[in-house]
């Protein structure tokens, strides 16, 4: 039986599940090692990820989500180089959320491609903050391009500001911001900070990670800094997030309307979602209101709120039997 050529192996259907599973990985791999210059031949594939449906295998591999050893055969030099779609080859990967060993052979193929830029400026690590990949391929761009963290796209992003718009999970959030906490605070072309788009964008937990650093600095905690938040945690699909903002701005309201939350219902908040900074910044904020309304607090909440009380009774030096008072 004669053997498939390359192309014939990968014209494929890459948006159906069903003509991704056909991909014969061996055979291709064999196609190549047959002959070698068909790795560098452009092919125009029925669907391809390029506008003009002609690319390289190696971007019609990537896109049909080949293993490791796949990419690694059509990896050749003038593919690797050659832009898809106005993307090289390493942020294709990336964008179709390559795993970790896929990118590992890629970054071996071509040295120094954590740097390039595609189109829009974006170095790798900001496309994969863009895209569904894994903590691990995070993790292996940043130990080889440390750097790219503060470095900015066309439109003034760092790497934190595509995460929280693209909707990153806590882990990778985290990371980034553990790595470089100065990204926080840092303005795009649009005088947005990664922490507004967060708002706007990400789940409950990220924003509570988010707040946590950036309520550190005193200099953030006042009304106008946090009624720089509202208007995008106004957009977010969140209820709890839209609240969270909402219940902070009024702890720091210099004016306080009677349509208003009370004071004890912004403590009741905070407790329910446990956020423990924000009930001791509550207390920081209005010590005595707080302790003569806590009898509202029913049992289950006396649960979740002695945790907190045991946390940080030492470190503050609250010595207040606050059951008691609940009980008065």
């Amino acid at each position: 039986m004669t053997e498939k050529g390359l192309f014939q192996l990968l014209n494929l259907n890459l948006h159906r599940e069903k003509d991704r599973q056909k991909l014969d990985a061996d055979a291709i791999v064999r196609a190549v090692q047959q002959d070698p210059s068909s790795a560098d031949k452009k092919y125009k594939f029925k669907i391809s990820p390029c506008s003009d449906q002609r690319c390289f295998p190696l971007h019609q591999a990537i896109a049909l989500k080949a293993p490791a050893h796949v990419i690694h055969a059509l990896s050749s030099p003038i593919a690797l180089k050659a832009k898809c779609a106005g993307h090289r080859a390493l942020h294709l990967a990336l964008q179709y959320g390559a795993p970790q060993d896929v990118i590992s052979v890629m970054l071996e193929k071509q040295p120094g491609a954590e740097t390039k830029n595609n189109i829009y400026g974006n170095k790798p690590l900001h496309s994969a903050c863009g895209h569904n990949v894994s903590l691990d391929v995070v993790m292996l761009l940043l130990n080889r391009c440390p750097d790219v963290l503060t470095k900015k796209n066309r439109f003034g992003d760092t790497p934190l500001h595509v995460a929280c718009r693209k909707k990153a999970p806590l882990a990778i959030v985290s990371l980034l911001l553990s790595r470089h906490p100065e990204a926080l605070n840092g303005k795009n072309r649009y005088d947005v900070t990664p922490l507004q788009l967060a708002c706007q964008y990400e789940t409950l937990d990220v924003v509570l990670m988010m707040l946590d650093s950036w309520l550190k600095d005193n200099m953030n905690r006042n009304s106008s800094s946090i009624e720089s938040l509202k208007r995008y945690a106004s957009c977010s699909e969140s209820e709890d997030v839209r609240k969270l903002i909402t219940h902070l701005s009024i702890l720091y309201s210099n004016v306080r309307s009677k349509k208003n939350v009370s004071l004890v219902g912004v403590l009741s908040f905070f407790v329910r979602i446990q956020w423990w900074n924000g009930v001791d910044l509550a207390i920081d904020q209005h010590p005595v209101l707080v302790l003569l309304k806590l009898w509202i607090f029913t049992s289950t909440s006396w649960k979740i709120f002695s945790t907190w009380l045991s946390v940080v009774s030492n470190e503050r030096g609250l010595i207040i039997d606050a059951k008691i008072h609940i009980l008065k």
